[in-house]
């Protein structure tokens, strides 16, 4: 009696545990209650940078005589977002504009150059899977405005900007260093072609951007 008094109990308690797992529905169909806990990714598909820096002007006049021209030190500033399909591979576009002057006491020469490129992005993480180098390749628009300006005593002259537009070809490297689950440093080198040979131009134009950044990842 005792022993099957036990095997009772043991069929109540495993019935017990099994309902726990079990819904029935008014059909008197059974649906399974238990899911297996699925794995996070352990890699972002969304990045955010923004980003600034120092910016050089390529084949800018060295030694002007008589016209001013800019300088080919300058500074930049501009945002990134990528979206990533996998651990590493993704697609993005990137905003940045660059800013080349030079003033004395009579002249304002300046150049300003903005570029909107979508990109095609790599990404290769580190055995930690936490800091990751990324290389960005893009071809994309480029706008180019010149402005000068001279007041020497007793006149004043101002030549209209000047605005024209081409293709410009992007190519970057960087690297991220997290400091937490979603935000990281990240410093990058870039380099975005000058205009085509189709547009006169006494500059390269070409530039080269050392920039230093935030990266938000999600």
């Amino acid at each position: 009696m005792k022993k099957k008094l036990l095997l009772f109990s043991f069929v109540l308690i495993c019935s017990a545990l099994y309902a726990q797992d079990l819904i029935v529905t008014d059909n008197r169909d059974s649906i399974n209650n238990y899911t297996p806990p699925q794995k996070k990714a352990e890699y972002a598909h969304f990045r955010m940078a923004v980003a600034g820096g120092y910016s050089y002007l390529m084949d800018a006049p060295s030694n002007p005589s008589i016209v001013l021209y800019p300088t080919e030190h300058g500074f930049h500033y501009g945002v990134e977002l990528n979206y990533y399909f996998n651990k590493n591979l993704g697609i993005g576009i990137n905003y940045y504009a660059a800013h080349f002057g030079l003033e004395d006491d009579y002249n304002s020469d300046n150049i300003y150059i903005q570029q909107l490129i979508p990109t095609f992005s790599t990404r290769m993480f580190d055995k930690k899977k936490r800091g990751a180098l990324l290389v960005n390749v893009g071809v994309g628009y480029v706008v180019y405005k010149y402005n000068y300006s001279s007041w020497y005593p007793g006149s004043t002259s101002k030549i209209k900007p000047a605005t024209f537009r081409d293709m410009g070809i992007l190519c970057s490297i960087g690297y991220d260093f997290p400091f937490s689950k979603t935000m990281a440093v990240f410093p990058q080198l870039s380099i975005t072609s000058g205009p085509s040979n189709e547009i006169n131009s006494n500059y390269g134009l070409g530039k080269i951007n050392l920039s230093l950044g935030l990266r938000f990842a999600k």
